[in-house]
């Protein structure tokens, strides 16, 4: 088997639960990979990965990468990552990315892989969020852009990655107030965007089952949380509410049990 090299997390098996109508078509290719019964996985997301279900096509080309009940194919896994990635499906759209940066089925191409990286981060992964901020921090398929970087890794951050909130506050103190500001101002529209993503999305699905909706849209997984940069008031950025003031009576008790 061809060995690649290291990616982090990106390139370990990921199956998807479908969260709208269509879950029912993946749920006996769901099972049988979670009993390892990889060749009936297999056979069961084929169907609807050829009739165009891209959660589906992202399955198939997650086994073709690993070999997993099938023979590995770099090539095999990159048309269906792209075809899933061409109907907008944002983990199609990252592990294509992931395809390019590396040359795996593809020649390797860090300006197409940035392009998709900035695709499925705009529409919530927070992996792909994540690595586009080290990209622009890093000039790698991407001008160098310091207010990009902070403002992915801020998005890295809202959505719940490990390494978001260190980096946001590394960049942070790079920085000048006017970039901050434009950076914070640029996050809230981005997560205005998510919420209203999320509120249009919602009644399409039956009660109860918004939780695979909101995983499968990459939506925030914690409260959106502010670095800890005071940025100036035309940013208009969210707070958080600050601590209960004293009433005089609380005052005067406390003063009276320090006396004693």
């Amino acid at each position: 088997m061809k060995a690649h090299p290291p990616f982090l997390f990106w390139l370990t098996l990921l199956l998807l639960v479908e969260p709208l109508d269509s879950r029912a078509d993946l749920s006996k290719g769901l099972q049988a990979a979670s009993e390892q019964r990889w060749e009936e996985a297999y056979k069961e997301f084929k169907g609807p990965a050829a009739t165009g279900n891209s959660n589906a096509q992202v399955n198939l080309g997650n086994l073709y990468l690993k070999g997993l009940g099938v023979a590995q194919s770099d090539a095999r896994a990159f048309d269906w990552f792209e075809k899933a990635a061409l109907q907008g499906n944002p983990l199609g759209e990252s592990k294509l990315a992931i395809l390019y940066f590396y040359g795996l089925g593809v020649p390797s191409d860090h300006r197409k892989a940035a392009e998709w990286f900035l695709k499925a981060a705009d529409q919530g992964d927070a992996g792909a969020a994540r690595i586009l901020a080290d990209l622009y921090s890093n000039g790698d398929g991407v001008e160098k852009r310091p207010d990009e970087a902070y403002l992915w890794a801020s998005v890295a951050a809202d959505l719940g990655h490990p390494g978001g909130e260190a980096l946001r506050s590394e960049l942070a103190s790079a920085l000048s107030p006017a970039d901050l500001n434009a950076a914070l101002t640029r996050l809230n529209r981005w997560r205005e965007q998510q919420d209203r993503r999320l509120e249009a999305a919602a009644p399409q699905v039956q009660a109860g089952s918004k939780e695979h909706l909101e995983q499968a849209l990459k939506s925030t997984l914690k409260p959106h949380s502010q670095p800890p940069i005071k940025a100036s008031p035309q940013a208009k950025t969210k707070t958080h509410p600050g601590k209960k003031p004293q009433t005089k009576a609380e005052a005067t008790t406390k003063k009276k049990t320090k006396k004693r």
